[in-house]
């Protein structure tokens, strides 16, 4: 009975051994004709992931393409070398090509230091408003200066014209020893002040120089004030150079004040600082408009007072200067009926 049950039991075991062998077997099998089939869904995953990405790619592609367009349009409309292989100046630029989405690394931004100097220096203050003018009423207001007077036959071709003209005198030196008595013959008048020129081969006496210290500037123009006690108003003779030199201008408007003159600029020079340093003083900021006889002749001299009377209709007022020359005096005093008839010729004064 033993024996029979050791038999039994052996061969249950061995019939459980074939039976986990066959299934064994089985699973090989159904392995094996599956996998086919898992590699199939395996590569079609994978093809869908790459598909998946692909578009991504072609997603940012097209946004990329988006955002570069109007780099490359302005790149475009710039003139610039033929050849194509330019590369791009800027990190960002080259990262756009690149297909990088991420900004660029910016460097700390410092400012820079301010430089030293005139520059700088003119920088200090804050400008202070213009002083306005007189709201004019009434007909055009046009102002004749006559510059360069020195003599009394100047003096007398002023008169002769029997209209407002503003006499602007020099100042008294050995070559102009009676200016001061002719300047009492007017009403009105002003001082025509030598200013150092960038060229010009005969500077008047005493004329102002940049490199003079205000000191020098100051004792000159009390020396004028005292020759000049009713002037208030001067303008530069020459002066191309000073009136554009900031520094020297800076000197001369601290002078002015101290001594009560409001200067009003010749703008012999395109230029000129004067209206800058008249703001840092709050001074009035005065300027000619029309030179009427750098052409001397009578032709020329017609053509620019037309100019000035049009600009006077257009702005209400208007400032320009000449000189005691035959020609500027007669063309001025044959215009009184025609080409002055619509405007008043008045004296500087009183357009201020």
């Amino acid at each position: 009975k033993e024996k029979k049950q050791e038999h039994k039991n052996a061969e249950k075991e061995s019939v459980k051994a074939v039976t986990e062998q066959r299934s064994e077997q089985n699973d090989t099998k159904n392995l094996l004709a599956n996998l086919p089939s898992a590699i199939a869904q395996s590569s079609v995953k994978k093809d869908k992931n790459e598909t998946a990405v692909f578009e991504a790619n072609v997603s940012a592609k097209t946004e990329l393409n988006a955002s570069v367009a109007p780099i490359l349009q302005k790149d475009e409309n710039k003139t610039l070398p033929k050849a194509s292989s330019t590369p791009l100046k800027t990190q960002h630029d080259q990262g756009l090509l690149a297909g990088k989405s991420e900004k660029p690394e910016l460097k700390s931004q410092k400012p820079e230091p301010k430089k030293q100097g005139k520059q700088s220096k003119r920088q200090e203050f804050s400008p202070a408003p213009y002083v306005p003018t007189k709201k004019f009423s009434g007909r055009p207001k046009l102002v004749i200066i006559i510059d360069d007077v020195a003599t009394y036959e100047h003096a007398s071709m002023i008169r002769s014209t029997g209209l407002k003209l503003t006499p602007s005198i020099f100042p008294m030196t050995k070559d102009h020893p009676n200016t001061p008595n002719i300047a009492r013959g007017f009403e009105f008048h002003m001082i025509h002040l030598p200013m150092q020129a960038k060229h010009f081969d005969h500077p008047e006496i005493g004329t102002l120089n940049t490199n003079d210290s205000f000191e020098s500037i100051l004792k000159r123009i009390r020396k004028i004030r005292a020759d000049f006690p009713r002037a208030v108003y001067m303008n530069n003779h020459t002066g191309s150079k000073f009136t554009s030199d900031y520094d020297a201008m800076d000197k001369a408007y601290r002078a002015f004040i101290s001594e009560k003159f409001i200067f009003m600029d010749s703008k012999t020079i395109s230029h000129t600082v004067v209206a800058e340093v008249a703001r840092k003083y709050s001074q009035p900021y005065i300027s000619r408009d029309i030179f009427l006889d750098d052409d001397p002749s009578r032709s020329g001299v017609r053509r620019q007072l037309v100019n000035a009377v049009e600009l006077a209709k257009k702005r209400s007022y208007a400032i320009a200067i000449g000189h005691p020359k035959k020609n500027t005096i007669d063309v001025i005093k044959e215009s009184k009926d025609t080409i002055l008839r619509d405007v008043d010729v008045v004296y500087l004064k009183e357009i201020l």
